[in-house]
């Protein structure tokens, strides 16, 4: 009877490690996809790079490079006018993209920085906020 109750003990604490990993490593996985049904996924090559946005099995991508100054990056992303043209699956929603890439930009990069969408660009910049002492 002892040695039933252990096997049952040692099973039952088997399947609850093997779930417990499972769970964390899908927690982590970098590939996974973001809640809202979106991925941001940003890649270097030395001093610049690209940015990719994936949304519904259809993507944009926008290069990226180091700035100086009080800028850490800038993104190059498509005018308005150019929007529609390279991105028609996404015609009147320029601003929620790049809002969701400025977000997920900094907070996986850079947390802390701030962002600002220009026509042409998106700015991030150092933040202005000191650290209290």
């Amino acid at each position: 009877m002892v040695r039933t109750g252990l096997w049952i003990a040692a099973c039952a604490l088997s399947v609850v490690s093997v779930l417990a990993l499972r769970m964390r490593f899908r927690r982590y996985r970098p590939t996974e996809r973001a809640p809202l049904g979106f991925a941001v996924r940003i890649f270097a090559s030395g001093r610049s790079g690209r940015v990719e946005y994936e949304e519904d099995r259809r993507s944009a991508h926008f290069d990226w490079e180091f700035a100086a100054g009080g800028d850490v990056a800038h993104l190059m992303v498509p005018t308005r006018a150019e929007w529609a043209e390279r991105t028609p699956w996404s015609t009147g929603r320029r601003e929620e993209i790049l809002t969701r890439v400025a977000q997920e930009v900094v907070r996986q990069k850079c947390p802390g920085c701030t962002w600002t969408i220009d026509d042409d660009s998106i700015r991030i910049h150092e933040s202005k906020a000191r650290p209290i002492r």
